[in-house]
């Protein structure tokens, strides 16, 4: 009737008087006493050896079964409830009076029980027992199986919660995100890049493009130059006109570098041209002059480099270890401010939140290279993306401030 009721030696319930029947011994493993088993065994969290308890209170040889003495229910009536004592973090524990746990030796505190069902008193809740949280336990560890049919379910009480300070929420399955706050660079898209060289031997008479920064559009005269196999190819394509060579002496000055333009207009004197323009292949910005007005160069010799900066490569450098986790597609930030305008103190906030006093733009792209080489002195590697803008001049190798997160973007000041 009372099964809480033990008792190491033959007698009565105390709170019925029908006899106490003896039980088997418990064994419990000496890591995990919250273990219990009814024959020897092992430790199905350890694999230890389960050994037998010793003769108390939670280990008594005799229970109340409810046979033995004659007992009449309706001669009088049981107490509702019982006040029983636990602990907050050995919820197995239970006494009928105060104490401390046998395990932890922290306070015993009282619950409400119920006599008949075991249950707390009040109406009960989603949660379980009025007052109560209902906790289930579950694990993956390795050597244990089914851990939550060992524990239970762990019942506290929502002050012990509070006091405990637990928090829960739902777990859900999604890439973690994180932000990471790095330097940047800008710099030249190779693919960008044009390299203006001279095609044929001679001497430059003239060079159009002095200097570094220089602006040029697509057909402009880069130099001119004096040679004499321009001269050759120019008197061929005169003297062929209208044969069947003619077709391969105008293919022979478009593989000299002239434009079609310039190959239908020869073809229209009667003269050759000593001195020949040679144009500009694309548009961009010069950012390199190697070569003299009265320099002799030879086939091959490079006099100048063209950019366009209207595409161009965002780089941030990333810890050996962020680099690991980076992916292709991650998102890529970057503030960059104008030459010569001291920083406005901005701590993150979009553009429009800094205000006027913001000289400069904002970059915004993907990554789309992770560099597997590491730098064997930094331990840092290199991510690119890919960024547009109609005008990038002056910009070109400037430090700036970015930000490469897994999935979620992030601005940083510079």
């Amino acid at each position: 009737m009372h099964p809480e009721v033990r008792s190491d030696e033959p007698g009565t319930c105390p709170i019925c008087g029908m006899n106490l029947t003896p039980v088997d011994p418990l064994y419990t493993c000496s890591m995990h006493p919250e273990v219990r088993s009814n024959k020897p065994g092992t430790c199905p969290i350890c694999n230890m050896n389960l050994v037998p308890m010793e003769v108390g209170a939670d280990n008594a040889r005799y229970e109340h079964d409810g046979t033995g003495l004659e007992h009449d229910d309706a001669g009088h009536e049981h107490d509702a409830s019982q006040t029983l004592y636990t602990c907050s973090m050995h919820p197995e524990v239970r006494s009928d009076k105060p104490g401390t746990c046998p395990i932890c030796n922290m306070n015993l505190v009282p619950i409400e029980t119920d006599l008949d069902t075991g249950e707390g008193d009040g109406p009960a809740s989603a949660d379980g027992a009025s007052g109560e949280r209902i906790v289930p336990m579950e694990s993956n560890a390795p050597n244990v199986s089914n851990v939550s049919s060992i524990f239970g379910t762990l019942r506290m009480r929502e002050d012990a919660v509070a006091l405990a300070g637990i928090q829960t929420t739902r777990a859900v399955k999604r890439r973690a995100s994180r932000e990471v706050v790095v330097p940047g660079r800008l710099s030249i898209n190779p693919n960008s890049q044009a390299m203006i060289s001279s095609y044929v031997s001679g001497r430059l008479e003239e060079v159009f493009v002095r200097e570094e920064g220089a602006e040029v559009r697509e057909g402009e005269p880069m130099f001119s130059i004096y040679s004499p196999d321009l001269i050759s190819a120019q008197k061929e394509l005169i003297e062929a006109a209208g044969s069947s060579v003619f077709a391969s002496a105008r293919t022979r000055l478009l593989r000299l570098g002239l434009t079609k333009e310039q190959v239908d207009w020869i073809a229209s004197l009667e003269e050759p041209e000593e001195v020949v323009d040679v144009m500009a292949p694309v548009s961009g910005v010069v950012t390199a002059v190697h070569a003299v007005a009265g320099m002799y160069v030879k086939e091959g010799t490079l006099v100048a480099e063209v950019a366009d900066f209207s595409v161009l490569w965002l780089e941030a450098e990333l810890s050996q270890g962020d680099l690991a986790v980076a992916m292709q597609g991650d998102s890529l930030f970057a503030r960059v401010l104008r030459p010569g305008v001291a920083d406005v103190g901005w701590s993150g906030e979009s553009e429009e939140r800094v205000g006027s006093g913001f000289k400069g733009f904002d970059l915004v792209t993907s990554v789309d290279l992770v560099d597997p080489i590491v730098d064997p002195v930094t331990r840092s590697g290199r991510v690119r993306g890919t960024v547009l803008r109609g005008d990038f001049r002056g910009f070109s190798g400037s430090d700036c401030g970015s930000g490469n997160t897994d999935g979620v973007g992030s601005w940083n000041d510079f």
